[in-house]
């Protein structure tokens, strides 16, 4: 049941301050689970280049190593630019949905502008329809009679 206590741990390197309270606390399980754990995260960090996993190495970088990165940045923009343009038939795309754009506006235009018009309409009744149009316009008495007696009501 020991547990690895060099400075070369890879818990150790990650994090220095926190490695001799957690080694003295867990037990060899749950230490030999960080300790993995820490290991995956120190090959991710050196997978991205980040080659500064221990407290040790904080001196800054050389001009050489920034001169590096810089170039190798603008390569990578460069690539990506180069990616952007081979995309094929992307101008195409953007060309027949802006028309296909244009197309829709117009039908919209031209349906609201029907809309419009027929809105209007039915606000206004007719004096008769189809059942009453061939019939004398005058009232039977009765009706005549309930007539006045709305109007008087109200």
């Amino acid at each position: 049941m020991s547990k690895p206590t060099t400075s070369g741990s890879v818990l150790a390197k990650l994090f220095p301050a926190f490695f001799g309270v957690f080694s003295a606390n867990a037990s060899t399980e749950e230490f030999n689970k960080a300790e993995a754990e820490a290991a995956a995260l120190e090959k991710k960090l050196a997978a991205t280049g980040n080659t500064q996993t221990t407290a040790e190495t904080t001196e800054p970088p050389t001009a050489e190593a920034l001169q590096a990165q810089v170039t190798k940045l603008q390569a990578d923009l460069a690539a990506e630019k180069k990616i952007g343009a081979e995309v094929p038939g992307l101008k195409d795309q953007v060309t027949k949905l802006k028309a296909d754009l244009a197309a829709a506006e117009k039908d919209r235009d031209t349906y609201k502008a029907h809309y419009d018009k027929q809105k209007g309409n039915g606000k206004v009744l007719p004096t008769q329809d189809a059942s009453t149009a061939n019939q004398d316009p005058s009232m039977t008495d009765y009706n005549a009679h309930a007539l006045e007696v709305f109007k008087k009501a109200h």
